[in-house]
């Protein structure tokens, strides 16, 4: 089971990356000033850290509308339509932060998002922690170090 859901994955982002290097569209994120200078108060780091998670999102958007079409427009023949929502989480600089994704399906059942796939990835978050370990920071210590973020919740330390 684990290696089809590997190779799911796989041929999710591969499909993810054609798409992005065969479609010149753009995406925007529009920030108001007042709610920059909000996050601005926080510190600049909070506000990359922010502006990152939302545009994570709006890229997934962007490869749903590939996938499905657009939002409440009839399907023009499209196999695949978005079902829902799904608890998931990504990586942002290093955390593992919770947000919502789109479902999307098709004949077969649920068809993986390439975006999704690759931002869930935590080969950085482990780099990092392995990095502090190595540097001297104890197995126990790890955890204020690891939750910089209040939306951050887990880690994963493989062999």
């Amino acid at each position: 089971m684990k290696r089809t859901y590997q190779i799911e994955e796989r041929k999710a982002i591969q499909r993810f990356r054609s798409h992005l290097t065969n479609d010149p569209g753009n995406i925007q994120l529009i920030v108001p000033l007042a709610e920059i200078a909000e996050r601005l108060r926080n510190g600049v780091d909070h506000m990359l850290f922010e502006a990152e998670l939302q545009l994570l999102q709006l890229i997934m958007e962007d490869e749903v509308s590939w996938l499905t079409g657009a939002r409440y427009r009839r399907r023009d023949g499209r196999s695949l339509q978005r079902w829902g929502m799904a608890p998931g989480s990504v990586i942002v600089h290093g955390q593992k932060v919770p947000l919502q994704r789109t479902r999307i399906r098709g004949g077969n059942g649920d068809v993986k998002l390439g975006s999704y796939e690759l931002f869930r990835r935590d080969e950085e978050m482990q780099r990092q922690v392995w990095s502090r370990v190595m540097r001297g920071l104890t197995m126990r210590g790890y955890d204020p170090v690891i939750r910089e973020r209040e939306k951050a919740f887990g880690l994963r330390i493989v062999d």
